[in-house]
């Protein structure tokens, strides 16, 4: 009798272990054009403080994100990791802006598009200058890059130019309400 309760168990214990690890295993993310899946790439940051951030070499002490961890990121976003020829494993909200190694912040982010990586990276250096020179909080910068960081980098493209960077006495942009004005 016990030989009949034990097996029916462990088949039972088998079926919620495996049903538990397969939830783990996140296959249905997409990134959406430029963007990654919010719900799998939510964003997660490491820190807010610009004493930490704003000292040179920072960035590349805390960037590190292992193969493992990285073959997890194409996994999670349906893609073999042979297939990462055209993509970059990106930080959503950059380690230079206090974001995290955590797999909630990296995504593939895909090398040929319009609002690709090159774009991307141009858009961290502008909110890391920013941040730096106290043109805008860290805060912002991080909910800008994580929100919707295509939006906020054809605002800053429309108004100040292909060359746009942020230097200390130049106006700020504001977006209240999405009504945008330079205050001097």
């Amino acid at each position: 009798m016990k030989k009949v309760i034990v097996i029916p168990l462990l088949l039972l214990s088998f079926f919620f272990a495996s049903s538990i690890f397969a939830q783990d295993n996140k296959t249905n993310c997409v990134a959406n054009q430029s963007l990654p899946d919010s719900s799998c790439t939510p964003g997660l940051v490491l820190t807010t403080g610009t004493d930490i951030i704003c000292v040179p070499g920072y960035s590349k002490k805390v960037r590190d994100v292992s193969k493992k961890t990285k073959q997890q990121v194409y996994a999670n976003y349906g893609l073999s990791y042979e297939e990462r020829a055209g993509y970059q494993v990106d930080h959503l909200i950059p380690s230079m802006l206090g974001g995290s190694n955590d797999i909630s912040n990296l995504w593939p982010q895909k090398y040929d598009q319009e609002y690709g990586v090159a774009a991307k990276v141009k858009f961290e250096d502008y909110l890391y200058q920013a941040v730096c020179q106290k043109l805008m909080s860290i805060e912002e910068a991080q909910r800008e890059i994580s929100t919707d960081w295509v939006g906020y980098y054809k605002l800053k493209l429309e108004l100040m130019g292909e060359n746009f960077r942020p230097l200390a006495g130049l106006a700020k942009i504001v977006d209240v309400n999405n009504q945008t004005e330079i205050l001097s």
